[in-house]
This record gives structure tokens, C-alpha cells and sequence, in this order.
């Protein structure tokens, strides 16, 4: 269950990113920014996962 708020959580901010992304460089910079947003907005949630496991 835990997968799909993991995965919700991240659809949202990726949109996030990208509409930010998209209006402060008009779409220039989104092939360089995008993937670093990504990254940084998944890893605090594995590690909070790998954490959770006993």
C-alpha cells in the first residue's frame, strides 16, 4: 500500500517540477533540470523505505 502513496507523492511533484521548470526557462533548461528534481524527490522516500524495513 505503501508503494502507491510512494508513487502518488512522486507524480505530483514531477508535475510540479515541471510546470516551475517550464515557466522559469520556458522549456529550455527541462532536459537538464528535470531529471535532477526527479532524483532528488525519490531518493529521501527509498531511503525512508529501506529504513522501515526491520
Amino acid at each position: 500500500m505503501q508503494i502507491w502513496h510512494f508513487y502518488n507523492v512522486l507524480l505530483k511533484s514531477q508535475q510540479q517540477y515541471h510546470g516551475v521548470m517550464h515557466l522559469l526557462s520556458g522549456g529550455g533548461y527541462r532536459e537538464f533540470f528535470y531529471p535532477l528534481s526527479a532524483m532528488a524527490t525519490v531518493l529521501p522516500f527509498m531511503l525512508a523505505s529501506f529504513t522501515e524495513i526491520p
